[in-house]
């Protein structure tokens, strides 16, 4: 794929599944045009990892949550929004790789989406994850092509958009452990 077909590949798949909101969770989760839960990386809620092991359930809680929105080797979008603090995204030197501009309304600031083609595989994605989880990358997220299920990673946690309420109810009863106690998921 060329950066204009991939260009063109997105904006019609997320124009399709989402619509005209850019793609940043908290843009997303605002909007409420979506099916919404959030799970947190830690037990606790804990933020931030400071052993190995707290390493480790984060991955694991990140391909484990990843792999049951997206699906293994599902076709997906991977967006990573990037301004000057981060640097360039990870995918940038990937054939098929395109980048569109987001407004950030609340800051003075432009997001750039760097959005490359991937599939989607537990354990293939172990860097970037660690990356988000420490907030040393901008917002990130994947989207499949098909159903058009988000998984977008923070440092804290992981916001979930399936395709149906009785999707985020599924997930609320089989993950009891890693959802907030905050009464508005937070």
């Amino acid at each position: 794929m060329t950066r204009d077909q991939v260009a063109a590949g997105f904006s019609s798949d997320w124009a399709r599944h989402v619509g005209t909101t850019g793609p940043l969770a908290h843009h997303l989760r605002q909007a409420r045009l979506l099916p919404w839960i959030r799970f947190h990386a830690l037990p606790m809620s804990k933020r931030y990892a400071e052993t190995t092991e707290e390493k480790q359930i984060i991955l694991t809680r990140a391909d484990e949550l990843a792999t049951e929105i997206l699906g293994e080797k599902a076709d997906c979008w991977l967006v990573e929004c990037r301004d000057d603090r981060f640097g360039n995204a990870t995918g940038t030197g990937v054939k098929g790789h395109a980048a569109l501009d987001i407004a950030e309304p609340e800051e003075d600031y432009i997001w750039t989406a760097y959005v490359t083609p991937v599939r989607w595989k537990a354990g293939s994605a172990r860097r970037l994850l660690w990356q988000v989880a420490q907030d040393r990358t901008g917002p990130t997220l994947w989207i499949n092509r098909t159903s058009g299920a988000i998984f977008a990673p923070y440092d804290g946690g992981f916001d979930l958009f399936p395709t149906s309420q009785q999707h985020v109810e599924a997930l609320r009863r089989k993950y009891p452990d890693w959802l907030s106690n905050e009464p508005g998921g937070l």
